[in-house]
């Protein structure tokens, strides 16, 4: 125990070192990190224009030098006022960023996503210590969180950081569930995932965990193996339950919506929209995994 927590330390400490660096390089505040400075100022209380002045007077005075601007400047493009409903589910990233506002201002959305690099290395480091020694586990860990995505998102303005600590940690408590099968383990698996997607919608990362799970399980034959699979399935789908209410409560659109979104907003006119997202899945299953190198 002592050796573990005193690796974990040092993975900890590597993280911080590479996050503190990382804060004094500017935010590249892009059309996301925008619509995230609002809504931990609605969380605050201020009203929706009262939040765009203050976001656009923080954004600028972090970019003086940059004459690229306009949408922070001008009238409020058509894409950013639908990008900010399409985030309204998105609660638990500007929550948290709201915690920390009377201190930090809009600074407290880099600060979330700091902590969460921080803390993604710790639990990163104790997910592969199931599969390797404590070495090779600590290494690995390093290696992971200093590719440069994931450098590179740690202190940006986006959900990004937060949601990969609770990627990580979902996948530790299944692991840790499949090897003991207790509730305690099966109630943190369904906070995890509930949090990730309650931070950003990405239902099938858990659903394809627990799906291999169940595929294995099956493979197998073994009963208690099927008991397993089927009560992690059982509890993401609890936590999908859990988004879906919150989409319901915040009038956030549907997948369909959300396509439709980034369709009009990336396409060319001369392409129909199956012909785009299906361009789009092929690059994403191509270039998206070459990017982590």
């Amino acid at each position: 125990m002592i050796k573990s927590a005193l690796f974990a330390a040092i993975v900890g400490l590597s993280a911080t070192a590479t996050v503190t660096w990382q804060l004094h390089k500017p935010n590249t505040w892009a059309s996301d990190g925008f619509t995230y400075a609002r809504m931990p100022l609605a969380d605050k209380g201020f009203g929706e224009q009262e939040a765009i002045e203050i976001a656009r007077h923080f954004i600028l005075s972090q970019h003086k030098e940059r004459d690229d601007l306009p949408s922070y400047t001008g009238p409020l493009p058509k894409g950013y006022q639908g990008e900010y409903k399409l985030f309204s589910a998105r609660v638990l990233y500007p929550l948290l960023a709201s915690v920390f506002y009377d201190r930090a201002g809009l600074n407290a959305l880099s600060l979330v996503s700091a902590l969460a690099y921080v803390a993604s290395s710790v639990v990163l480091f104790a997910l592969l210590l199931n599969f390797a020694g404590h070495l090779p586990a600590a290494l690995t860990a390093v290696a992971v969180m200093l590719s440069p995505l994931l450098r590179d998102l740690s202190v940006e303005p986006l959900t990004d950081s937060l949601a990969f600590f609770f990627w990580v940690a979902l996948l530790l408590t299944i692991v840790v569930y499949v090897r003991e099968p207790r509730l305690a383990f099966l109630l943190a698996l369904f906070a995890a995932s509930a949090a990730l997607m309650l931070t950003r919608p990405a239902l099938f990362l858990p659903a394809g965990a627990a799906c291999g799970l169940m595929l294995r399980a099956l493979r197998t034959g073994d009963p208690d193996a099927k008991k397993t699979a089927a009560a992690v399935l059982l509890s993401v789908g609890a936590a999908a339950l859990v988004y879906a209410i919150a989409a319901l409560i915040y009038h956030a659109p549907g997948p369909a919506a959300q396509i439709r979104f980034l369709y009009e907003g990336e396409a060319r006119p001369s392409y129909s929209i199956w012909h785009w997202y299906t361009l789009a899945l092929a690059l994403a299953t191509i270039y998206e995994p070459v990017r982590l190198l």
